[in-house]
């Protein structure tokens, strides 16, 4: 009996200690009262008031349970004594899809339990504010970035890389379901003649090796055109493939059925700085008005994807109260900007997204419509580097845990665009902004004139600069054979005839059969007696492996024997799901510079999920129709050089591959001997990495106290020297030339 007694002291003991605990962390009592500038559903811009004696309060979006996962708090208030703070939610922010309440949470420092059972006070959201939807009821998801900034040299954007990697594990984390960039991939420094290639080639490979499969599609900037307008907007359709196809468009606008919505990627066209010239031609402002004219009022939602934002206009920049922050907008001294200016004008139906600014978005200028006499303007911020503003300026500090973008929900009378760290995935809630959907315009504007009248009086001349891309096809192989072929020239009909007819895979020679002739032209390559083209390769193919050789002459001749039933049958019996597996690896390896494709996503998508064999296969062939030989990197062995800036008196190589790859040799590595100097009088080095595995290398004096960084090797013949001033040193690249050696 008192041994039961005793337990039962213990546990009221415990009860009661618990209650006092509870109590005494909601002793503090308050008030949210709620002042809204809107009535819309949610919209959440006003001003929330807190009512609370003295302390620190955290205020939280919540459910009918707990604070909103994935979000920040929207703020930190303290109270210095018994009275009331106020916070303000600016133009357009919105009340999240899920939140039912909003709490505040007394702590000191933010809380760790954000439970509403913790808080002191809850202010239940009225049923006609609420958005009406779960986050669930979305009819799609996408990724609005900006400004990535990928810089090969590290002058400016040190840690663009991470920040890329970070913006994909964002995108893939949060589910969605394609992702919109609004311009500038690369750095593409002027001082740095052709490193746009080795910039090109990161944004690719960080694309590759991310957890992201969905397609990704990308919108001109103007870091894009600072070096050549011409070769970067080569560089620019080469590197994204546009739409996905193996040619694809000759200019580098477009547009996309995206969610059953209409996504347009304008570009710019001519310069570095969308302030001094007529970046958009009348060809592509013809393109887009014929488009709006089209789109609008058909009930779907229509966004614009632009880089460059304007002059003290619009989002992205401050308005009044002085200049902008930032210095090359697109300004009316140019007609082709009055004449886009004019087409918002007209089409308010429109969602405008743009970048440029990188201003980060707690500066809120990040949604505006001109006062209702525009398109909803969206301005993003940036991947690569956040620019905040210190003493009235922008600062260009970056920070390693600073990058941001929009994850984007949309829901048939709702668009939101949650503001996001995408460094550590958390929505800012003072930073997620409400869109009307193009749908609830819906009233479609009478034919306008011929010709879109500018919104000022302008001297400029009517004239608009063409872009000498727009005739141009940009992926064709720089380095295709030429060379013609007695054999194809008497066994294939001519072009004409050629492409009336069904292309049948195994019929090399297109003469709509498949017989012994066609296993002899494969033959015949393969020993390099002749070249088939680039159509007759893909016809060769025939066990799909990416490769012309006596493997598919041999499948060719066991079809005309008809030892197989089919293609397909065979290649289903010689690839087992492993063997699929292996080589479509091997192939989202080798092929990474495609990665901004469609098919690319689609085969690494596949991959990922441990899709069938089936779709394996046949995605996998929808990625080698679209490769070409000319934008594949080097696959045998790899020559670096160093430049010896720091006068070592001996110098080693380092190499290795990471993953397992091992080392050929162990550390400090291979002692190298100078191949001469250069016409500074500085020591040059050669070395030749045996394996594409052993993919790093670090060179030094022999010793940890003097070695540079790790070094990621990404192309042939680069040559590297010590730019910085600590251990391990930092470097620098450049093109390696025969002619660089003066002396020996």
């Amino acid at each position: 009996m008192k041994r039961l007694t005793s337990l039962l002291i213990c546990i009221l003991i415990v009860l009661t200690g618990a209650a006092l605990s509870s109590a005494a962390y909601n002793a503090v009592s308050g008030k949210i009262s709620y002042s809204f500038t809107k009535q819309n559903p949610g919209y959440a811009e006003g001003t929330i008031t807190l009512s609370a004696p003295a302390g620190t309060y955290w205020l939280y979006w919540a459910d009918d349970t707990k604070a909103l996962d994935g979000y920040y708090s929207l703020a930190k208030l303290t109270l210095s004594s018994q009275g009331a703070k106020t916070h303000k939610m600016y133009e357009r922010s919105a009340i999240p899809a899920d939140a039912k309440k909003l709490i505040a949470i007394q702590s000191s420092s933010e809380p760790a339990s954000k439970r509403v059972t913790d808080a002191c006070a809850v202010y239940n959201i009225p049923d006609s504010k609420k958005l009406g939807h779960n986050s669930s009821d979305r009819k799609y998801r996408f990724a609005s970035y900006s400004d990535v900034h990928i810089d090969g040299v590290k002058l400016t954007y040190k840690y663009d890389e991470i920040h890329l990697r970070k913006a994909f594990d964002t995108a893939a984390a949060r589910d969605t379901d394609f992702i919109v960039m609004s311009g500038d991939y690369v750095n593409n420094n002027i001082d740095y003649s052709g490193i746009s290639t080795k910039e090109w080639k990161t944004y690719q490979r960080i694309l590759a090796e991310s957890d992201y499969c969905n397609p990704v599609y990308e919108a001109i900037g103007n870091h894009e055109l600072w070096q050549d307008p011409v070769s970067g907007t080569k560089d620019f359709i080469k590197g994204t493939g546009l739409d996905g196809s193996k040619s694809t468009a000759p200019n580098a606008y477009f547009e996309k059925t995206l969610g059953g919505d209409h996504f347009i990627f304008m570009a710019l066209e001519t310069s570095f700085y969308p302030d001094r010239t007529e970046e958009f031609s009348n060809a592509q402002l013809s393109w887009l008005e014929d488009l709006l004219k089209k789109y609008s009022g058909d009930g779907k939602n229509i966004y614009i994807i632009e880089h460059s934002l304007f002059y003290k206009y619009g989002a992205g920049d401050r308005m009044t109260g002085g200049e902008p922050y930032y210095d090359i907008p697109l300004k009316d001294d140019q007609q082709s900007t009055r004449k886009l200016k004019a087409l918002l004008e007209k089409y308010k139906d429109v969602i405008f997204m743009s970048g440029h600014t990188h201003i980060a978005f707690a500066e809120q200028y990040n949604f505006s419509d001109n006062n209702g006499g525009s398109a909803q303007m969206i301005h993003n911020s940036s991947i690569g580097g956040v620019r905040h503003i210190t003493g009235g300026e922008l600062d260009r500090d970056y920070k390693e845990d600073d990058a941001e973008g929009y994850i984007v929900d949309v829901f048939d009378d709702a668009i939101i665009f949650n503001g996001a760290n995408l460094y550590y995935n958390k929505y800012d809630p003072n930073c997620c902004y409400i869109v009307n959907p193009s749908a609830s315009f819906f009233e479609k504007p009478s034919e306008p004139d011929s010709s879109v009248q500018p919104t000022t009086n302008s001297e400029a001349t009517d004239t608009i600069p063409e872009t000498e891309t727009s005739s141009e096809t940009v992926t064709e192989s720089a380095t295709e054979s030429t060379e013609t072929h007695t054999e194809s020239q008497t066994e294939t009909q001519t072009e004409s005839a050629s492409a009336a007819e069904p292309k049948l895979l195994g019929d090399v020679n297109r003469d709509t059969i498949i017989s012994v002739k066609d296993a002899t032209m494969v033959q015949k390559h393969s020993a390099k007696i002749i070249t088939l083209n680039e159509e007759e390769k893909l016809l060769a193919d025939v066990n799909l492996d990416g490769s012309v050789n006596v493997k598919d002459a041999t499948m060719i001749q066991k079809l005309v024997a008809k030892l197989i039933k089919s293609f397909d049958e065979e290649n289903n019996r010689l690839k087992t799901g492993a063997d699929i597996r292996t080589e479509v690896k091997s192939n989202l390896d080798k092929y990474y510079r495609y990665s901004s494709y469609d098919c690319y996503q689609a085969l690494k998508k596949a991959y990922k999920s441990n899709a069938e064999t089936a779709a394996l296969t046949t995605l996998n062939a929808d990625l080698l129709a679209v490769v070409d030989p000319s934008n594949v990197d080097f696959t045998g062995k790899w020559t670096v050089y160093f430049e010896n800036t720091n006068n070592w008196s001996k110098v080693y190589v380092y190499n290795w591959g990471r993953n397992g790859a091992g080392k050929p040799v162990e550390w400090p590595g291979e002692k190298l001997t100078s191949i001469g100097k250069n016409k500074y009088g500085k020591s040059l080095y050669k070395y030749t990495v045996p394996d594409t595995k052993y993919n790093w290398v670090l060179f030094s004096n022999g010793s940890d106290s003097e070695k540079t960084a790790d070094i990621q090797l990404d192309d042939n013949n680069m040559a590297y020297y010590i730019s910085g001033t600590s251990v391990p040193y930092d470097v620098m690249s450049y093109v390696f030339k025969d002619s660089y050696i003066v002396s020996q």
